[in-house]
């Protein structure tokens, strides 16, 4: 489910504030697309807000450097995209 994923980033992300992960817009309403997006809005502490995006940034690039070394993948420098 990728909610969860993104929940659990969110969480991981501001350990200490303990982020709650909600979801908003269609998708708990169930009127979403089949190529919709997904709504996700995290409440905290107001201390942690500057602090959880660089802390989000980090777990997705260390989250992307573990899928390329899983596949093996060496060709891409660790400061690019893709």
């Amino acid at each position: 489910d990728i909610y969860e994923y993104v929940a659990r980033l969110v969480r991981q992300a501001c350990p200490p504030a303990g982020a709650v992960p909600f979801l908003y817009g269609s998708v708990p309403l169930r009127t979403y697309l089949p190529d919709g997006d997904l709504d996700v809005g995290a409440c905290m502490p107001a201390p942690y807000v500057s602090r959880w995006f660089q802390g989000m940034v980090e777990l997705l690039e260390s989250q992307r450097l573990a899928a390329l070394n899983a596949n093996g993948d060496d060709a891409h420098h660790p400061n690019t995209l893709g």
